[in-house]
């Protein structure tokens, strides 16, 4: 029996395709996100928060985040914005500078990027996390911290989506991870939240997504009199 052990590099967290329908992916023990055409033949762009995995001869460009405070680690759920130079993903932040593992002392995030491919620059377009708004005194202790997963999209009316769903609510390491939901408007208020119960602790990753359906079984929010003229 082979007893080897391989190293799991880079584990690709998640994929969608961007506004030119080719892909993007992130590579969340890279903390980087790649861009690459769908028909498979090249890397069209690449992001990355630790800037030492880049060897410098990339054959493709390769974006600097804007500052350390915007970069992102651990991503996952990655997904598109309006056009190809923007896209959305959480940050679990289990590598950021000064996080331990404890609620305490990490917290993560949804982020939004817009790429200048004038300046090969990633910038910070939006940002949301809970309880406390981003850069506010108590961000690092009091913020969720979700451990692994989550997920994030925009929606047809600019709000977006926010999906913690393997959250860290304390220290005990018996206590389950619950989920936390929240319909986020373009400015990054919530206007609505909703808490899922607990996932047994055996379920290191929690819920690990929760992905948004306009309808369950068919309903709609018009009435049936001004429904029937859509159908």
């Amino acid at each position: 029996v082979d007893t080897r052990q391989g190293v799991e590099w880079s584990h690709a967290s998640s994929a969608a395709l961007d506004a030119d329908n080719d892909y993007l992916v992130t590579l969340r023990n890279l903390h980087m996100v790649l861009a690459i055409r769908r028909d498979g033949s090249s890397v069209k762009w690449g992001l990355a928060s630790d800037e030492a995995v880049w060897s410098g001869d990339e054959p493709f460009p390769v974006y600097r985040i804007e500052s350390e405070a915007a970069k992102f680690w651990e991503p996952h759920a990655v997904s598109p914005g309006r056009s190809p130079l923007d896209f959305f993903l959480v940050d679990d932040g289990t590598s950021r500078p000064g996080c331990t593992g404890s609620p305490t002392t990490c917290f993560s995030r949804a982020v939004g990027y817009r790429l200048d491919p004038g300046t090969l620059t990633a910038h910070l377009a939006f940002e949301f996390e809970f309880p406390v708004p981003a850069g506010a005194p108590g961000e690092v202790d009091l913020d969720l911290y979700n451990s692994n997963g989550g997920y994030v999209a925009r929606l047809p009316d600019d709000g977006v989506v926010v999906a913690l769903t393997s959250v860290s609510i304390d220290d005990d390491p018996n206590v389950g991870h619950p989920a936390f939901v929240f319909d986020v408007a373009p400015n990054a208020t919530i206007r609505s939240e909703l808490r899922l119960p607990r996932v047994p602790r055996s379920h290191k990753s929690g819920s690990y997504r929760a992905i948004p359906a306009f309808s369950v079984a068919g309903e709609r929010d018009l009435p049936p009199d001004r429904a029937a003229a859509f159908f």
